[in-house]
């Protein structure tokens, strides 16, 4: 997919200004490499980094999976291939990089952190998120959008998010979901995550509004209506068994589900009211596609080359 996805991002470039980020774990799937396949994975990883080069990268982060060939190897390369990895709340020996970064391009600035749970930080020291997150955003100084680049769990970024409210848009690499639709974070705040294997890329089409706070999400009512209607189904299945049961003990269990799932449907229809109301308002937009890398999309020439000549020398590896 490597020469695929360089097509999409081209292709994505033409359409308007464009910042390309990578959220971790792309080297590897886990925290440990044994030594008979460390040789033949830095082969491929020194292809994939070299093929991002290439292709063009604003931000990456590195977690325990990525950090298992080597802090000493992929310092060389990082630094070889000038590609900015981004590491804020940790320390790796053998590896300097920035904690922040920002990219102006075509009249905007956006600002890039990366941050790493406490069980992915690899060899590398880990220190607490939030306040290295807060001196890294008051480093980068006034830009247009702040996006965090995470490799900890999912539901982790929803409380970084609540006590650093600068962070509009969360890139998750090390939670394996896949979201076609944004996750909401808060009021504010957004999480995107592309799965896993390299088999999709995620373009967030995003239109900032001067003064917006928080995004209309695009397909966001479809799939909270969707929700609700699975939510309402439940409920009068489960109203049905509880007018038809006669065991006190099932009662009682049907009637906690019951008082779950209406609260669940209120406070979904609630989502959807909202969001009835969202295309007036002064928020920023956002629009999610993901790519799947399939034969319908060609391979670009110099990076499909690259994977090519690879090839032999991963066998032999």
């Amino acid at each position: 997919g490597l020469s695929r996805r360089a097509t999409v991002l081209d292709q994505t470039r033409e359409k308007g200004t464009t910042f390309v980020v990578d959220g971790g774990e792309l080297l590897w799937k886990k925290g440990q490499l044994n030594e008979t396949r460390l040789a033949q994975q830095r082969v491929k990883a020194d292809l994939q980094l070299r093929a991002y080069a290439e292709g063009g990268i604003d931000a990456m982060v590195f977690g325990a999976a990525d950090l298992a060939l080597g802090t000493g190897w992929l310092n060389e390369r990082v630094q070889s291939l000038d590609l900015p990895v981004l590491l804020t709340n940790a320390a790796c020996e053998g590896m300097d990089l920035p904690v922040q970064k920002v990219v102006q391009r075509d009249g905007l600035s956006v600002g890039f952190i990366g941050v790493v749970g406490k069980d992915n930080a690899g060899p590398c020291e880990y220190s607490q998120p939030i306040p290295a997150i807060q001196s890294a955003i008051t480093e980068m100084g006034v830009v247009d959008l702040v996006i965090l680049l995470s490799q900890q769990e999912p539901q982790k970024d929803a409380h970084l998010v609540r006590k650093v409210p600068e962070i509009a848009v969360v890139v998750n690499g090390h939670g394996r979901k896949t979201y076609k639709v944004p996750e909401p974070l808060g009021e504010t705040a957004l999480q995107l995550s592309a799965g896993t294997r390299g088999k999709k890329v995620g373009v967030a089409e995003i239109t900032l509004v001067e003064g917006g706070g928080g995004f209309v999400i695009e397909g966001a009512s479809k799939r909270l209506k969707t929700q609700l209607k699975k939510a309402e189904r439940r409920l009068a299945s489960s109203q049905s068994d509880l007018d038809s049961t006669t065991s006190e003990e099932q009662q009682k269990r049907l009637k906690l589900r019951i008082r779950r799932l209406s609260k669940q449907a209120e406070e979904l229809r609630a989502e959807v009211e909202t969001l009835g109301h969202a295309a007036d308002d002064t928020r920023n937009r956002i629009k999610n596609r993901l790519h799947g890398l399939n034969e319908e999309i060609d391979d670009h020439p110099v990076v499909n080359e690259m994977v090519q000549s690879a090839k032999p020398r991963i066998e032999a590896a």
